[in-house]
């Protein structure tokens, strides 16, 4: 029998809330149920009433994801960058995934305000410091292959800045939110907005996930290897993450020759279970959709630690398609695309991690004063040669 989840609705706010000042006290009741401690807080809020022009940036970036992994490997082997980890640029197998390299998804990986890197001081932190790579930067001979990624460079600056400036409103209602309950200060009056209007670390995650063949239906071990079949469950690590919705598309349509095919969008996944899921605080899980015309955004443990929890980081997963048909228990679900070979369809997606600057100070890591606490450059360390393997 399978094993499904309650589809959750995030707390919804709209931009224009955030962007007056006057009315940031009003929304405390919405940041409390959003990223509070609450026993049902998912760790997420969906901003809406987005400027017009959002859904298309969206859809332009998002498209680029099935062209750059329809890309040949040689190509794609001139956008990674070893030096950076595998942080800039092109990325595919060198993240783990239980405990074997990650091939489920490509990323893209790119700053999308600082184009030459973050700032060189302190120096050994290539993930961070590595300038921006893109296929314009190629030189192959194979130009047809590349046209259509001729405007990712400009396409991805442009949405990736816009997320962040949306960030920098979250992030100052957050600030208001969290000084109203912090008990004893200690907490900066714009803690948060600083972080994320003056540092040079943002890092954007353009992700392709390539299609999966779904599992059977007639055995529970088989449901809960697949449970996090597109990305394991995880925190992020920086502040906050902003997020679109995703945009599934049959890649069939992209094969080898035909970058520039139309690539329609599907009316959503062809399997009803596919997408995101968060485990809230009390460790229940539940599907989180986020509408195509508006921005997610999640907290990360940097955060949490900075706010001694008051805002806490969500765990969440991906689940992939794992049905041949847009069916669940005989029925078509709403939202999901009918007629699809679910073996063909891929998931895309941009995340922009927002972080303090590398010499950042997180602290106090714990209410213990004499326990120094860690730079965000030593505590983001950690966890990228924990998920990459990688001793430093």
């Amino acid at each position: 029998m399978s094993v499904e989840y309650p589809r959750a609705q995030p707390v919804t706010i709209s931009l224009a809330d955030l962007q007056s000042a006057d009315r940031l006290e009003a929304l405390y009741p919405e940041l409390e149920r959003a990223f509070g401690d609450g026993p049902d807080v998912l760790g997420i809020l969906v901003v809406k009433d987005l400027p017009s022009e959002f859904s298309s940036m969206r859809k332009r970036v998002l498209a680029h994801a099935s062209r750059l992994g329809a890309l040949p490997d040689h190509l794609l082997h001139e956008l990674e960058r070893q030096e950076s980890k595998y942080l800039v640029g092109w990325s595919c197998g060198q993240e783990t995934f239980r405990g074997k390299p990650d091939l489920l998804k490509g990323s893209f990986y790119f700053n999308p305000t600082h184009p030459e890197g973050a700032h060189k001081k302190p120096e050994g932190f290539p993930e961070y410091q590595t300038a921006n790579v893109w296929p314009d930067n190629l030189t192959a001979d194979e130009t047809a292959r590349l046209d259509e990624l001729r405007d990712m460079r400009a396409d991805c600056e442009r949405l990736g800045r816009f997320m962040v400036e949306v960030g920098v409103l979250v992030a100052r209602a957050c600030d208001h939110y969290v000084r109203s309950v912090f008990v004893g200060g200690g907490y900066d009056k714009s803690y948060l907005e600083d972080m994320v209007r003056r540092s040079s670390t943002c890092k954007a995650r353009l992700l392709h996930y390539f299609p999966t063949r779904p599992q059977g239906n007639d055995s529970t071990a088989g449901e809960a290897e697949a449970l996090d079949s597109w990305c394991g469950e995880h925190l992020d690590h920086g502040c906050l993450t902003a997020l679109t919705s995703a945009m599934y598309v049959d890649d069939s349509a992209v094969v080898a020759g035909q970058l520039n095919a139309s690539l329609e969008e599907l009316a959503g996944p062809p399997d009803a279970r596919s997408g995101l899921y968060i485990r809230d605080r009390s460790d229940r899980i539940s599907k989180v959709g986020i509408p195509r015309d508006c921005l997610a955004f999640q907290t990360g443990e940097a955060l949490q630690i900075t706010t001694r929890g008051k805002l806490r980081a969500v765990p969440h997963f991906v689940v992939g398609n794992r049905l041949p048909t847009a069916t669940l228990n005989g029925e078509l679900q709403q939202g999901v695309q009918s007629n699809v070979d679910a073996t063909k369809v891929s998931r895309n997606t941009l995340a922009v991690f927002m972080q303090p600057n590398l010499d950042d100070v997180l602290g106090p890591a714990s209410t213990t004063e004499s326990e120094a606490a860690p730079t965000f450059a030593q505590f983001a360390r950690g966890v990228v040669d924990r998920n990459y393997g990688i001793a430093t």
